[in-house]
């Protein structure tokens, strides 16, 4: 009779804990919410931000702003809405918009240069923000001009935005979505 009940008891309590348990799953799933403005429906559930190249010449980006714009199905009136912050490093001549999946994300952008071992290192911090970026930056194809820090909660996803020598297309990074 004891073994009943001791056992009865050990199935009780690891109920409880299961239910507990998912109850504060579902919660945390429901505290995170995802901006209204990022209308991205194939990224990895990992992503945490979305980068896009738009180009060097104010023709390009105009286009290419278009075509994100259509893609994402995104009335020119809302776009207009979002704040963005906009961010340039020396001599930066390619044109990226960083924009963070959730709310609570922040984006950290510093400018980075080559020290004397050939390595890259943040110089200056230029913005911490919780709003969508628009970064000037890399002069030169070889070597990058900022390093871009996405924050959610535990998460963090640190890249120097750049074009693929090999493709043309946005270097991939883990935890941005970037196609």
């Amino acid at each position: 009779m004891m073994k009943r009940i001791a056992i009865f008891m050990i199935a009780t309590v690891c109920v409880c804990v299961f239910i507990t348990g998912c109850g504060k799953d579902e919660e945390s799933k429901q505290a995170v919410k995802v901006h209204d403005y990022y209308k991205i429906s194939d990224d990895g559930e990992e992503d945490i931000a979305a980068l896009f190249y738009l180009g060097t010449e104010k023709k390009e980006i105009k286009k290419t702003a278009e075509e994100l714009l259509n893609t994402y199905n995104i009335p020119l009136e809302k776009a207009l809405d979002i704040e963005y912050e906009e961010v340039k490093t020396d001599n930066g001549r390619e044109w990226y918009l960083i924009v963070p999946k959730y709310e609570g994300t922040t984006i950290q952008v510093h400018s980075v240069r080559l020290n004397d071992q050939g390595s890259l290192e943040e110089d200056k911090e230029l913005t911490t923000t919780d709003k969508p970026v628009i970064l000037c930056c890399n002069e030169s194809d070889i070597v990058p001009s900022a390093q871009v820090t996405v924050t959610f909660k535990d998460r963090k996803a640190v890249f120097n935005p750049s074009i693929s020598l090999k493709d043309g297309k946005v270097t991939e990074n883990e935890g941005v979505f970037t196609k």
